[in-house]
């Protein structure tokens, strides 16, 4: 965990490489799941869901970049790790 400088009222917090795998391996049983759950969809009803839900999410989420809703992975870009 580190301050940014200047910024008295916010920190930068960093996985250890430890929580990496973790993160890593949560989030690929997470997407196989999506995908059993989806696989009664076809492409065309996966990106009509898709799309309701990213509506949906900005909705509710106001700036919060919501770029990854319905790919099934994060959008690196969104959170400045590119």
């Amino acid at each position: 965990m580190s301050r940014e400088p200047g910024e008295d009222r916010s920190v930068v917090v960093r996985l250890t490489e430890s929580g990496r795998r973790i993160v890593d391996d949560t989030a690929g049983a997470i997407f196989a799941h999506e995908d059993g759950l989806l696989a009664v969809l076809d492409e065309h009803e996966r990106d009509t869901l898709a799309g309701l839900l990213h509506t949906l999410c900005l909705a509710h989420t106001g700036d919060v970049p919501v770029d990854h809703v319905g790919t099934g992975k994060p959008n690196p870009e969104a959170d400045g790790h590119a």
